[in-house]
């Protein structure tokens, strides 16, 4: 019966629709000035709300399993809204999460390259500061290789040598001379127990290197020099090659360091070390000189044969 309001109602509200636009359509009754859209609306109106009210009194009433089947219904709805609800938050709390921990990732790595880049900087500063005094060192120690003393021409002194040869020689620096207008050096040598003597004549040019320029010999001939051959730089670094002029030959010398030394019982602490190499005809000659300060040369030997060409400073008067 409930279906039959149901459609009245609904016929009623299409009437009353058609009546609202063509009065005259729906009211078949009475004269055309009676059938306006007041009408329609009272009688049709009218006849909708009466086909309502009987359709919601002839709807049947709910059975307890159909109340059951909408309970469940509406909390499976529930159910399903609250679990696409805890699903929506979990997911945001996971973003979140996410999020946060890329956010977390920034920073730590953020934080770490800057405390990498101070760490690489505080290593620097240290590496610096430690290269600084080292460097400063270096550059003092490479300024103070200086070699005045360690051929001491200008000093008066007098020593015995021997050679490898067991020969034996008397040295004598004799200071500063005047040589035919020219102020020298000179070094005297002779064997022990001969008169012959030969004078090597040295000078300091303005590097402090110490040069032959002459010699005299036996019979007081003097001998000059072209070029004066140098005898040892003023300056040398450790380690590193120079090169100087000998004749027409180039010689090559090297500051080795400083070692100790101990000849006929006695030690030469401290003794500069000095290796020179010279090409003469296709034959490499090298030596190696010990110099001790203020005193000059206390060993010096060939490489080629160190047994028989050692000369050794034994003794000295100064």
């Amino acid at each position: 019966m409930s279906i039959v309001f149901f459609l009245l109602a609904l016929l009623t509200i299409i009437a009353l629709i058609i009546g609202l636009i063509r009065p005259k359509t729906i009211i078949l009754w009475g004269t055309n000035e009676k059938k306006t859209r007041k009408r329609v609306l009272l009688y049709y109106g009218l006849a909708v709300l009466v086909f309502f009210v009987a359709f919601v009194a002839t709807v049947p009433a709910l059975s307890p399993e159909e109340k059951a089947a909408m309970a469940m219904e509406r909390e499976v709805v529930q159910t399903k809204k609250e679990t696409e609800n805890k699903e929506k938050a979990k997911k945001e709390a996971e973003d979140k999460d996410k999020k946060d921990a890329v956010e977390k990732a920034k920073v730590e790595e953020k934080t770490k390259k800057e405390s990498d880049a101070k760490v690489k900087a505080d290593e620097k500063a240290m590496k610096d500061a430690d290269a600084k005094p080292k460097a400063e060192a270096d550059a003092k120690a490479e300024a103070d290789t200086g070699t005045k003393g360690y051929y001491p021409v200008e000093k008066i002194l007098e020593m015995t040598t021997t050679d490898g040869k067991g020969g034996n020689w008397i040295k004598k620096n004799l200071g500063k001379k005047t040589i035919e207008g020219k102020d020298v050096f000179a070094i005297s040598s002779k064997p022990k127990n001969s008169s012959d003597v030969t004078t090597s004549l040295y000078i300091y040019n303005e590097n402090n290197d110490v040069q032959l320029v002459g010699k005299i010999n036996s019979k007081e001939e003097v001998k000059w020099e072209k070029e004066p051959k140098v005898i040892l730089l003023g300056k040398m670094v450790p380690n590193k090659e120079y090169t100087v002029k000998d004749d027409i030959f180039e010689k090559k010398m090297v500051l080795k360091g400083f070692e100790s030394v101990e000849l006929s019982g006695r030690k030469f602490e401290n003794c500069m070390v000095v290796e020179t190499s010279q090409t003469i005809n296709k034959s490499i000659i090298k030596t190696k000189a010990y110099y001790y300060k203020d005193l000059g040369i206390v060993k010096y030997e060939f490489a080629q044969d160190s047994s028989s060409t050692q000369e050794y400073y034994t003794d000295s008067k100064d």
